[in-house]
């Protein structure tokens, strides 16, 4: 019934709408970002707002930090 009063041009617009909103997280999910579950999470809540969403692009495209890898024995010297 909805379909027929909106025609099926509504939920294709949807669709493309929701898909455009997780570009954030898409980019995220790429990059192997740390915490996709909570990017993912407010992109849901603050992805909709346009500074929300860009905010959220520009944290998946910001750089990862480079840690550095830890020693694998840490070597102790007896006397």
């Amino acid at each position: 019934m909805l379909a027929e009063i909106l025609g099926p041009d509504i939920f294709v617009a949807a669709f493309v709408g929701l898909a455009l909103m997780f570009v954030p997280t898409f980019i995220a999910m790429a990059r192997h970002r740390p915490s996709l579950g909570l990017f993912a999470l407010v992109n849901l809540c603050v992805g909709w707002t346009g500074i929300g969403w860009l905010i959220l692009l520009v944290m998946a495209l910001w750089p990862s930090p480079k840690v550095p890898p830890r020693p694998l024995h840490e070597h102790t010297v007896s006397v």
